[in-house]
Formats: structure tokens, C-alpha cells, sequence
């Protein structure tokens, strides 16, 4: 053996029992879905989404109820023409509307979604420096999911860890903190 190998054997061997790196996990899906702050954030974003799409549907029927004058209008005329380019203009503001409350929504889930990794990982933090962790792994949970060959491959390839001992698993001391 050459010098580095017995140097590296005997380093091994001597390091104590005591001395490994103590480790856990913990399933973020979980997290996130018992942790009740966050929920209550979600339903709260749901129902200003709810409101906005009433709106929305306000709008539709405005639209619906102009189309419907068209008919009572003669063809061609300067008053028809004017209804049409109202219902033109209100379909555009209609979509940008749209895209607008979709892209608030997203960007307040992305908000929500980082505030609530930030609390877990203050949480997960907390637990490990209690219980003397060094190390806390992210494992995933549930069934591998996919209508395709790739897909089922993608979610086997975001769950790294196959095996650990469940009471490695931090989880639950977690969820708890974070609701306290």
C-alpha cells in the first residue's frame, strides 16, 4: 500500500465512534402542508384570487350583454361600429386582466413559498442544533408519480436519499415548532 492509503486507513480507525457525523432528515412536502401559517396564507391568497375572478366574471358578462345589443343595432351603423370597438377593447382589457391577476398570483405564491422555506429551515435549524445534528437531509415522501418514462425518471432523480432509519427523520419536532 502506498503511504496516503495507510495514512488515510489509520486515520479512519482512529476516529471514535463518537466522533460520526450525526444525521437527519426531514420531508419539506410535509412541512409545508401541516404548517398552519402557511395554509392559512394560501386560503388567504385563494379567496383574493376568488374575488378577483369574480371580476373577471363581471367583466365576461358585460361583454355578453353588449354582443347581445349588437343585434339591436342596425348593420353598419356609426352606433353598431362603436359597440364593437367597446367590446374590442373591453375583450383586451378582459385578457390583460387576466394575465395580470395570474401573474400576482404566482408572485405571491413565489413569496409565500420563500417565506415559508426561510421558517423551516429556522425551524429544522433549531431542532438539529438541539439534538447535536450536524447534517439534515431533504427527503422526499409519496409515491413516484409521471404519465411518462421521463417523468417517472425526473421524480426518482429529485429524491436522493432511498433508505434512512424513520427515526432519523425530524419531521414532525419540526412541524410542531412551527406551529407553536
Amino acid at each position: 500500500m502506498n503511504r496516503i492509503a495507510i495514512i488515510l486507513l489509520m486515520a479512519i480507525v482512529a476516529i471514535p465512534v463518537s466522533a460520526q457525523v450525526q444525521i437527519g432528515f426531514i420531508d419539506f412536502q410535509k412541512c409545508f402542508e401541516e404548517y398552519k401559517k402557511a395554509d392559512a396564507q394560501v386560503k388567504e391568497q385563494e379567496k383574493l384570487l376568488e374575488a378577483e375572478r369574480g371580476k373577471i366574471r363581471i367583466a365576461e358578462q358585460k361583454i355578453i350583454a353588449m354582443r347581445d345589443n349588437l343585434d339591436l343595432l342596425t348593420d353598419g351603423s356609426p352606433d353598431q361600429l362603436e359597440l364593437k370597438k367597446k367590446i374590442e377593447v373591453a375583450k383586451v382589457d378582459l385578457n390583460i386582466d387576466k394575465e395580470l391577476i395570474a401573474m400576482n398570483y404566482q408572485r405571491m405564491l413565489v413569496e409565500l413559498l420563500k417565506k415559508v422555506y426561510e421558517d423551516i429551515r429556522r425551524e429544522v435549524k433549531a431542532v438539529a442544533q438541539e439534538k447535536g445534528l450536524k447534517l439534515v437531509l431533504l427527503q422526499a415522501s409519496g409515491d413516484i408519480t409521471g404519465k411518462t418514462r421521463q417523468d417517472v425518471v425526473n421524480n426518482i432523480l429529485i429524491r436522493p436519499v432511498f433508505y434512512f432509519d424513520a427515526s432519523l427523520d425530524i419531521t414532525a419536532e419540526v412541524v410542531a415548532r412551527l406551529n407553536k
